[in-house]
């Protein structure tokens, strides 16, 4: 018989056993000690299958692959030589001649099993061994408890310490927002607020226009580098910053639609630090920037929410700066020319109290900001001024950064756009470059002769032109083009450009394909535009034709690659 008290002291360590590689450890002892055998071995299952071996007596250093033999144990009790057991071989050479396995099992799932080596054919006592493997089974079971409640525990941890983290984070941003909404700072201008953010990012920081002329600065205690102090005294970008190609990229970028802070090149004294430049949104035009020196990308989360908040407080104060530079036309112009407003009748009342008959107006006149420094009171002032000259048929105002006048019908547009040009450049040295739109039939027709107005003002731009009026009824193939569903342009260009714009050096390509069609077909005046060898446009022409299968040559297909060329160019506004 078993000593009780032996026994009593054998159980009392496998109940103490937390974690399933100690249990495992304690079974193999105690197995190896009840049993009286040379080498016992317990692997215990986790609960996520992983196995857990230990090996107590002699040669347990040879255990160790035992793993892999887990698919050959029996589901069943054995008794046996080792001869028949997969790992055989490895232990026999030990002097083992037999082994006894029982499984452990709990409500038929198979939690490991343990295992009792002997020297001899003779198995050790088979009711010990069936004894030890239900104790050794609700001990698994035990410590499988217990490590779930632990994982549960550490998971609902981890759960306080996100929703804790969170909380902060939201008290964080509540508090800047509050600060950044602060009326005594937006009351104030732009300086206050640019000193509120230049504070929360610790470094000198610059807003600017979107011509980067210098509209207000935060300068803390620290070594400014050159470029810094001479931006601060000459009043808009210096050259040795603005002229950096990475920042002129960026600006492009950011005054075509981008949205997101762009990190630029390292700053030269500082290794460690780079320049950044976050555009200033008003809708879906750019009409500042912040300028700043910071850390490598990425910008932190609670960066870019702070960014975000000072964004959208300098630009209420820049929206306040324009209701005190412009007159009350504000009131109506901007939901005319989007088209939000509730009725024509609510619009018309409104703007007939402000001395203009939408139901007269034919045409709109667009002057957007050329050269030069020009400010909105300025550009107000001086269409004003040359508007009077004209008779009650013109209405002016400003939106958007430029000058729009709503002209009645016998208003003479070129002569108006002119008389603005001219008041301008004598009280700033600023130029316009104006657009004037087709005629308008009513109220309705408003807001699409606008867009259409600005964005043939960007077509002609794009295309390099230098008039100083350019009409609507004057663009030609364009006026087509501005007037067509995008959904349908975009057909026609993947239809007669597809395979060309999934190129990946598709701008060459374009470029060189543009010059050769609108130069009448010839490829040396092409390889002069593009500042090319001949060499290479005959070579791009040639891939060209072969990606879209066409002759190149042949007019009908000139003609529908110069108007899907066209198309892009309006797709791209």
């Amino acid at each position: 018989m078993f000593d009780l008290t032996v026994l009593e002291n054998l159980l009392y360590r496998l109940n103490q056993a937390v974690l399933l590689k100690d249990l495992a450890r304690e079974a193999a002892e105690v197995t190896g000690v009840a049993c009286n055998v040379p080498l016992a071995v317990a692997l215990i299952r986790g609960c996520s299958g992983q196995l857990n071996i230990a090996a107590a007596g002699m040669a347990k250093n040879k255990v160790v692959d035992m793993e892999q033999f887990d698919n050959l144990l029996p589901d069943e009790p054995f008794s046996g030589p080792l001869t028949q057991t997969g790992w055989g071989s490895t232990l026999k050479n030990a002097g083992l001649e037999s082994v006894t396995m029982f499984p452990l099992t709990v409500k038929g799932e198979s939690l490991g099993y343990l295992l009792a080596f002997s020297m001899d054919r003779t198995p050790p006592d088979t009711k010990v061994m069936q004894f030890f493997s239900v104790q050794v089974s609700v001990a698994v079971q035990r410590c499988r408890q217990y490590s779930q409640e632990r994982q549960t525990f550490h998971q609902l941890q981890k759960v306080k310490t996100d929703l804790l983290h969170q909380q902060q984070e939201k008290e964080r941003f509540l508090e800047l927002q509050r600060q950044f909404a602060d009326p005594s700072l937006l009351a104030n201008g732009f300086e206050p607020l640019v000193e509120k953010l230049g504070e929360c990012f610790n470094t000198p920081l610059f807003l600017l226009d979107k011509s980067l002329r210098l509209l207000a600065a935060y300068t803390p205690d620290v070594r400014l580098e050159g470029p810094w102090i001479r931006t601060l005294e000459e009043g808009r970008l210096v050259p040795e910053l603005a002229g950096q190609s990475t920042l002129q990229g960026a600006v492009r970028a950011l005054l075509g639609g981008e949205s997101c802070a762009v990190s630029l090149g390292r700053v030269s004294d500082s290794p460690g630090s780079v320049y950044w430049l976050a555009p200033l949104k008003s809708g879906n035009a750019t009409w500042g920037f912040l300028f700043w020196r910071g850390t490598p990308p990425p910008l932190a989360l609670e960066a870019e929410r702070t960014l975000e908040l000072a964004s959208m407080s300098i630009t209420m104060a820049y929206y306040q700066q324009c209701l005190e530079a412009v007159s009350p036309s504000i009131s109506f112009i901007e939901p005319l020319l989007t088209g939000q407003y509730v009725s024509a009748e609510a619009i018309e009342e409104t703007a007939g109290r402000l001395g203009c008959e939408l139901k007269r107006v034919t045409r709109i006149l667009l002057g957007e900001a050329g050269t030069g420094s020009v400010n909105l009171s300025e550009l107000q002032a001086a269409a004003e001024t040359a508007a009077s000259g004209f008779g009650p048929g013109v209405y002016t105002a400003v939106y958007n950064g430029s000058v729009v006048l709503l002209l009645e019908n016998g208003i003479d547009a070129k002569s108006l756009a002119k008389a603005v040009q001219e008041r301008l450049r004598a009280a700033s040295g600023g130029t316009l470059t104006f657009g004037i739109s087709r005629f308008l039939r009513d109220l309705s027709d408003i807001r699409a002769g606008y867009d259409e107005l600005r964005r043939s003002l960007a077509i002609f731009q794009s295309l390099g032109k230098t008039k100083s009026v350019v009409a609507f009824d004057e663009l030609g193939v364009y006026r087509v083009l501005l007037s067509v569903d995008r959904s349908i342009l975009e057909e026609i260009t993947q239809r007669v450009l597809g395979p060309l714009l999934k190129e990946t050096q598709k701008a060459e390509l374009l470029s060189t394909l543009t010059s050769y069609i609108r130069s009448g077909g010839s490829q040396q005046k092409a390889a002069e535009e593009c500042f090319v060898h001949l060499n290479t446009v005959k070579y791009r022409l040639k891939k060209m034709a072969q990606l879209l299968k066409i002759d190149i040559c042949n007019p009908e297909e000139r003609f529908e690659l110069d108007f899907a060329l066209r198309a892009l160019e309006v797709l791209d506004l």
